[in-house]
């Protein structure tokens, strides 16, 4: 590492070690480097809470005590709170993308940022950095490590967790409307626990509202477990990409999680992978009867024209196209009965 970086270094170690509500948000760029070890020793030295993006799930394991979720427009409303109250955030090999920043001359007002990107274009392009790190986020994180020395945050960490008290448990992701009708919090909650309670998976999602479904409820705790498609959003990414994980790692069950749009685009890879004898992947389709995420983000004023949004006998059809394509299929019925968990039959 050239002076120029060990400086950046020293100075984004001497921000975070006199902050007072410091926070950590960790990106793809963690997991492509390696660096998650040396994530969770910088965060458990220092005490900071980390935020992990979309595609830097599973950078941190969920179910640690300095986790706190997913921000942005489709994250967690103490997330994003905590984002702009915080007066240092390091952000480790993320983009700042527009789903995570909103209006990015509103985001994080009061923080001075610290951010670390291989990419020097990174730096400062949508959010006002005070120290830019550019280098691989694992060299990145062992040098801060050598630089930082031990601290606490858990009067800060007290307070978010405060928030999430109020906050999470209404939002829709977790307030489950009042019906004996299969609801995605009970697919989802089912599907967690056998994930957690079997191990040896790896989940692919595609693009909608299963993908945010699923990158909410499922608890996330090991590095490339989640992969989904993030940026652009690609429709039908979920069926051939859970070809080549299950290729890649054949003692793993790969799970695609996809909607009825996305499926549609691609489910004739269900002909490759019975073709080529791929035989530990499962498709779970969130069979909702629409283009959900289109629907969802079309405003009220347009009820009277939407178009092209929704389907018809969407389970029947999947289940045709999967008989077809030499692949087994079957409609999964929920029987719901409070206070447990859904169960299939």
């Amino acid at each position: 590492m050239s002076g120029r970086d060990r400086h950046a270094v020293r100075a984004a170690a001497s921000l975070l070690t006199n902050a007072s509500k410091p926070l950590i948000l960790a990106g793809h760029g963690v997991i492509i480097s390696g660096a998650v070890a040396e994530l969770r020793a910088l965060a458990e030295r220092t005490g900071i809470p980390v935020v992990t993006t979309l595609h830097g799930i599973g950078a941190f394991p969920e179910d640690h005590p300095l986790s706190i979720g997913m921000p942005g427009m489709h994250g967690w409303v103490h997330v994003n709170r905590a984002i702009q109250e915080c007066d240092v955030l390091i952000n480790i090999g993320a983009r700042f993308d527009d789903r995570v920043t909103g209006k990015a001359s509103t985001f994080a007002p009061r923080a001075r940022v610290i951010h670390i990107d291989i990419d020097p274009s990174e730096i400062g392009k949508n959010v006002k950095v005070a120290v830019g790190i550019i280098g691989d986020a694992r060299a990145a994180l062992t040098a801060l490590l050598e630089e930082t020395a031990p601290r606490d945050a858990h009067l800060w960490l007290h307070d978010i967790r405060e928030s999430q008290a109020t906050h999470q448990h209404r939002q829709p992701y977790l307030r489950r409307p009042d019906t004996t009708e299969l609801m995605p919090h009970d697919v989802y909650a089912a599907l967690n626990a056998a994930l957690n309670e079997r191990g040896g998976y790896r989940v692919v999602t595609d693009v909608g509202q299963h993908q945010m479904w699923a990158a909410q409820l499922i608890e996330w705790r090991r590095p490339r477990t989640h992969i989904t498609s993030g940026g652009a959003g690609t429709m039908g990414f979920a069926v051939p990409a859970a070809m080549g994980a299950a290729i890649a790692h054949p003692d793993e069950t790969i799970w695609a999680i996809v909607g009825d749009g996305g499926f549609q685009m691609t489910n004739q890879e269900l002909a490759t992978i019975n073709q080529e004898g791929v035989r530990n992947v499962k498709v779970a389709i969130v069979n909702n009867g629409y283009l959900g995420m289109v629907r969802q983000w079309q405003p009220p004023s347009t009820v009277s024209r939407r178009r092209r949004i929704q389907y018809a006998l969407p389970g029947i059809t999947t289940a045709r196209r999967c008989s077809t394509s030499g692949s087994s299929a079957r409609r999964t019925y929920f029987r719901w009965s409070r206070p447990g968990p859904a169960s299939a039959r």
